[in-house]
C-alpha cells in the first residue's frame, strides 16, 4: 500500500491496518478539518476510518485544502 500525503510522495506500508491508524502512525491527525482519504481512487467516509482496513496494495491518497494558485 503506498501512503500519498503530498505531491510526489509515497510511503510504502506492509501490514494490514486501519485508516485511523495508519494515518496517527504517519503523523497525520485523523482528527483534522478538511481532511479527505481515498482508498484505490474512492473516497472513504471519515466515520469509517476506524473500521475501514488498508491491506497490502492499496493506494492511499491523503488530501488536504490549502491555498494557493
Amino acid at each position: 500500500m503506498s501512503l500519498k500525503p503530498g505531491p510526489g510522495g509515497a510511503i510504502t506500508v506492509e501490514v494490514p491496518e486501519t485508516i485511523a491508524a495508519l494515518l496517527s502512525r504517519h503523523a497525520i491527525d485523523p482528527g483534522i478539518r478538511y481532511l479527505a482519504v481515498a482508498v484505490n481512487g474512492v473516497v472513504v467516509r471519515r466515520a469509517e476510518w476506524t473500521t475501514h482496513m488498508a491491506r497490502k496494495g492499496d493506494t492511499i491518497e491523503v488530501v488536504r485544502p490549502f491555498q494557493g494558485g
